[in-house]
């Protein structure tokens, strides 16, 4: 069995967060409450909560088949500029990965210590790096300097960037080496014996640099079209989704047209004028080329994020077990009550929530209770990502919402 692949192509950074009572005037000085330096940027955020809950998924498959054996859960990669490789932060980003041990952990034994492959094989959750561009000239990644104002819940993001951004020539490369793996990457009796089986590989794009991003995009398709047409059967089931969030960046209306999955963040879709999540998603069925009522050429699923009003989903034409063209609310999770302490990266969350769902609860075949509808998918991603803004970083989400997941 081939596993799934989820390659998130983005941007890695160091966050500096600071925690302050109020936003501070110009030309003032102001005592931060807290401080804390961790990895960011938003892919590499969605990873670390993707791998946290694919972790739990191959431990639910592990008791449902009863052993270890053909339980193969997405494998996550990232392709993202990163400085040197031997620059002081390069383990300080590689280690924001490492998965904490715990009692539900696949590779635990009963004292919490880690299994050995013998007794148990588990599937590698770590983030595959081998696909990340260094420049070898730079010492430092990209910064991201935060002011998390306590008094509203407004975060104010300075960010400071000296790396190239990745070209479509080295995208290429990585591309190439993930969709026709070789002998050295793979043994040459794997590739024969796997040659026949179709693997599915989902690509996730930040709307960073548009016309490089769609450059990228329509490579995939293209090789996606020749591979179908060159063996039979075709090896690769090609999907990719695609985030707009950051508001007036030109080209990025472009994208939506090559995606299968479009998130838009509530800032861009204010910046293009819509007043809600579902006036976005309508007037954006539209210039897709498709009717609200979905009857259109366009076939994918849109989703707009709103804050504390929710999120919502429209599928085009139509979503397995949802009306064609009808629109899925979900209202935002409040976590018993309790406080926003941290916003940072909670569309992040939100984005590896609702790609858990597609990655492993959809087109279901031999476990059929893990089938999530689109409305499922949502309400997972919403309550992840209200989980997330209640505690500082990202730690022990997948832990919180283990019981959906068993569910």
């Amino acid at each position: 069995m081939k596993r799934p692949r989820l390659i998130a192509v983005g941007a890695c950074a160091i966050d500096t967060i600071l925690q302050v009572p109020h936003f501070p005037k110009e030309d003032s000085k102001l005592r931060a409450t807290s401080l804390t330096k961790r990895r960011g940027g938003n892919s590499p955020n969605s990873l670390e909560v993707l791998q946290q809950l694919l972790n739990l998924e191959y431990a639910r498959r592990i008791r449902t088949s009863g052993s270890g054996e053909e339980v193969a859960v997405p494998e996550l990669s990232l392709i993202a500029t990163l400085p040197s490789r031997a620059s002081h932060q390069i383990p300080f980003i590689l280690s924001s990965f490492d998965l904490p041990t715990h009692d539900d952990d696949p590779r635990a034994d009963n004292s919490g210590a880690i299994a050995s492959t013998a007794e148990i094989q588990p599937q590698n959750m770590n983030v595959d790096f081998s696909h990340c561009i260094y420049r070898e000239a730079h010492a430092e990644p990209i910064s991201s300097y935060i002011i998390s104002d306590q008094s509203t819940g407004s975060r104010t993001i300075v960010n400071h960037n000296d790396l190239d951004e990745m070209t479509l020539y080295e995208f290429k490369a990585r591309a190439n080496d993930i969709l026709e793996p070789k002998p050295s990457s793979m043994g040459v009796q794997q590739i024969k014996d796997n040659g026949n089986e179709v693997q599915q590989i989902w690509f996730h794009f930040e709307g960073r640099i548009p016309p490089t991003t769609l450059e990228c995009i329509r490579y995939l398709r293209r090789h996606a079209a020749v591979t179908g047409k060159d063996r039979a059967p075709a090896t690769v089931t090609l999907k990719i989704s695609v985030e707009l969030e950051k508001p007036h960046r030109e080209g990025l209306q472009e994208l939506a047209y090559e995606a299968d999955l479009m998130f838009y963040s509530r800032s861009w879709a204010e910046g293009e004028g819509y007043v809600s999540a579902t006036d976005c998603l309508r007037k954006q069925a539209a210039v897709l080329g498709s009717a609200a009522d979905g009857s259109a050429c366009y076939e994918g699923t849109l989703v707009c994020t709103w804050g504390d009003q929710g999120a919502c989903a429209l599928s085009l034409p139509c979503e397995v077990g949802e009306e064609c063209g009808s629109l899925v609310s979900s209202q935002a999770f409040e976590a018993g009550g309790e406080l926003v302490v941290d916003t940072v990266g909670a569309g992040d969350t939100f984005v590896a929530g609702l790609l858990f769902g597609y990655l492993c609860r959809d087109n279901v075949v031999s476990d059929a209770d893990a089938f999530w509808s689109l409305r499922q998918k949502l309400d997972f991603a919403n309550e992840l990502a209200g989980r997330k803004v209640v505690q500082q970083g990202f730690g022990g989400l997948g832990v919180q919402v283990k019981g959906m997941l068993d569910a």
